[in-house]
């Protein structure tokens, strides 16, 4: 009976005028894989297609605030459809010929592409946006080259028309993150004058600094991470295609100029990962001659060398800044150095009026980034003679630390042997934990022969469990990695009730691993090691900006 149900409205409905009928319908009888199936194949891509052409536009008149709720259900029907779609495109033989067919028979799907893009803005509500980006990136792991020849010029067009003005947006939507916002309801009546993307972020516009207002830095991530995850995802497709051109590259640079208020670290990972894998290497002149590179990294080191602590940019610079410094520090390298010692010179003062270890850790966050951008500098280009001022307030600070650790000694020692052994044992955990969590980049530091040795029938199975376990957005993509071998066959195919999708992986060895950051041959590994994670006592804080600080000075001496 429902399978007849089903195929009465697919057959007979109009769906540009019978949309309320088509969702409501859609909602009760389609629920598993053999309605998603026979939805398919009786052209219903095509219907729901035709009703969300009906109800984007009557979204974008000024009375239509009805429609916000069937536009995130009807993106939520589509959802499940093109994930089933995807897996038995992927599958070999007689199933993956005809649901082949069906995809190419979807004539409106780039027009439907662009439509998708157009909810992208501060106009929209969450959930309207947040439906739209999860189909956008059903639609690029289904139709991939297709879809990223499509999506690539609208965003770059638009980014790049926001870079050369320089100018942020003048009046941002209702959605836009503020600073003590109210939540605003579904049914805000204020329209953008035309369907428009808008997806970009000005330095001008960010209200607080990250770490300062801990709500603000979630809406600000909640509003721009999947967008910058999109992004991500679209590159690596491209990756494995091989079809990294400069637009995709210019485009990758200016989202990351955009990211750097929010440190974010999708190009960051990505590019360290394109870096230590055998993609070709134009890509990567490409990107150190892009004008943009070059002003994300100004971006970073001028501007948000706090997020230097993240362990990803600050592995992405140990390899790339190396390549690019001369452009960054014959336009920036006066004003860079004037910046480093202001900033080490005032958290030198903070620190003589600390009361509070707490306060100490704060202190030490903020020095360590800029720590690590002068190891990035004085390994390329050491100064003849450091500055009196700089040296005098890195001596004060490497002198608190070493206090610090000295009293962390003593209140250790002086602790009774059980509470000793109970946290030697945390600690032992703490090892085995963070092991566990070891980054991506870590476990990549293997030799080809050992990853093909490594490579098993077993190890596959454990993979596609992981990758089972969890559809959200940010998992997907801190789990991503490039793989260089191309095609929509090289992805692993997966039951699509696990609502997930295949990771771009990467299986290649790694190259260029001895490329210097700093004095130190392991500085790079430091830099893994040094991850923050919730596990990290507020000690290792204070050692890890000894540790910078020795560094520094060795660096220095040896390169005098």
């Amino acid at each position: 009976f429902k399978r007849t149900t089903i195929r009465l409205y697919l057959d007979f409905l109009d769906a540009r005028s019978g949309w309320q009928t088509l969702i409501s319908a859609l909602k009760i009888l389609i629920d598993n894989q053999d309605d998603r199936l026979l939805l398919l194949y009786h052209k219903g891509l095509q219907m729901i297609t035709e009703a969300f052409n009906t109800l984007h536009a009557m979204y974008h008149e000024a009375t239509a605030c009805h429609v916000t709720a069937d536009i995130v259900d009807l993106l939520g029907i589509l959802l499940p459809v093109l994930k089933v779609a995807r897996y038995y495109h992927e599958r070999k033989g007689s199933a993956s010929n005809d649901m082949n067919t069906v995809l190419q028979n979807w004539k409106e799907r780039m027009d439907f592409t662009k439509k998708l893009l157009t909810l992208l803005n501060s106009y929209t509500p969450p959930d309207i946006r947040t439906s739209a980006i999860d189909v956008l990136r059903e639609m690029v792991l289904t139709y991939q080259s297709e879809c990223v020849h499509t999506i690539v010029p609208v965003l770059t067009q638009v980014h790049l028309a926001f870079q050369e003005s320089n100018i942020p947006v003048s009046s941002p939507g209702p959605y836009f993150p503020r600073r003590g916002q109210k939540p605003i309801g579904p049914k805000s009546n204020i329209r953008p004058p035309r369907p428009q993307f808008n997806m970009m972020l000005h330095s001008s516009q960010i209200e607080a600094t990250k770490g300062v207002d801990e709500m603000y830095d979630a809406a600000l991530a909640e509003f721009f991470t999947p967008y910058h995850m999109l992004v991500d995802l679209i590159c690596r497709v491209a990756v494995n295609h091989q079809s990294l051109s400069e637009p995709i590259i210019n485009l990758s640079a200016m989202v990351a100029i955009e990211g750097v208020p929010l440190h974010s670290p999708y190009f960051a990972k990505l590019w360290f990962e394109i870096y230590h894998s055998e993609v070709d290497r134009a890509c990567i002149r490409t990107l150190c001659n892009c004008s943009y590179f070059i002003e994300y990294v100004d971006s970073v080191l001028l501007d948000e060398r706090l997020s230097l602590n993240n362990s990803n940019i600050y592995q992405f610079f140990c390899n790339f800044f190396p390549k690019v410094h001369q452009q960054v520090l014959s336009d920036q390298g006066r004003s860079l150095l004037d910046s480093l010692v202001a900033s080490v010179t005032a958290e030198k003062a903070a620190i003589e009026n600390v009361r509070y270890e707490k306060e100490l850790i704060s202190i030490c966050q903020r020095v360590t980034g800029d720590l690590r951008a002068m190891l990035l500098i004085f390994s390329v280009q050491p100064p003849k003679k450091l500055n009196s001022l700089l040296e005098d307030s890195l001596h004060y600070i490497l002198q608190v630390c070493r206090d610090h650790q000295k009293q962390q000694e003593v209140v250790s020692q002086s602790q009774p042997p059980s509470l000793k052994r109970s946290n030697s044992d945390q600690g032992q955990r703490r090892k085995e934990d963070d092991k566990e969590q070891e980054t991506p980049s870590k476990k990549r530091r293997v030799s080809a022969d050992e990853q093909k040795e490594k490579k098993t029938e077993d190890d596959k199975a454990e993979e596609q469990g992981k990758e089972s376990s969890s559809e959200q957005p940010a998992k997907e993509s801190s789990e991503g990695k490039v793989q260089s071998s191309a095609g929509e066959g090289s992805q692993s195919v997966k039951s699509p009730e696990q609502n997930e999708e295949p990771e771009v992986t990467q299986t290649t060895e790694v190259k260029d691993e001895d490329e210097p950051c700093s004095s130190d041959q392991g500085q790079k590994s430091e830099a893994a090691n040094s991850e923050e994670t919730p596990r990290r006592k507020n000690a290792s804080m204070v050692d890890m900006v000894a540790k910078h600080i020795e560094n520094l000075f060795t660096l220095i001496e040896k390169k005098q």
